[in-house]
């Protein structure tokens, strides 16, 4: 598999770092071996043309045939961004399924500290519509359900060199 990266220099009050980052098909086809290997449970692309995180996720943490008991109750994310050479991952993150806080926003005031979003306004670029849904084993109690999900969140931004939520 070839690995598609660049490396983009992000600055961050007035320092500026070389970071490479990995385009989304390396990325999905990456964390698919996981799944293969039984490592991590599942990976899911999901577009949201509104960029507004749906009802739809119900399915995803549900069991199979529907039953009000949860498969999974907290996931890690990858959003993306895209530029004129493709679309990179940009930001690993947690949340829940019930009420997941996956947001597209962009920086809303001068003391707004977000480092994907201060890189996003300064080179103009926009987020890409389409996120990485990764889950651990299913059926666990909530706290390890909630553990397992931020170990995963802290794997994805080392392995990927993806910024915090």
């Amino acid at each position: 598999m070839k690995k598609n990266k660049k490396i983009f220099n992000v600055t961050y009050n007035s320092l500026t770092l070389p970071f490479e980052l990995f385009d989304i098909d390396y990325i999905f086809d990456d964390l698919s071996k996981l799944v293969d290997e039984k490592v991590i449970s599942s990976v899911y692309r999901f577009v949201d043309p509104q960029k507004k995180i749906a009802s739809s996720f119900k399915k995803l943490y549900l069991t199979e045939n529907d039953s009000p008991k949860e498969k999974f109750h907290f996931f890690a994310y990858i959003k993306f961004f895209k530029c004129e050479t493709g679309i990179y991952g940009l930001v690993g993150g947690k949340t829940n399924y019930p009420n997941p806080d996956v947001l597209f926003d962009y920086l809303d005031d001068e003391n707004d500290n977000r480092i994907a979003r201060t890189f996003l306004k300064d080179n103009k670029y926009k987020w890409h519509n389409e996120i990485l849904i990764i889950n651990h084993e299913p059926f666990l109690d909530r706290a390890l359900d909630s553990r397992q999900a931020l170990y995963l969140e802290s794997f994805l931004q080392r392995k990927y060199n993806l910024f915090n939520s």
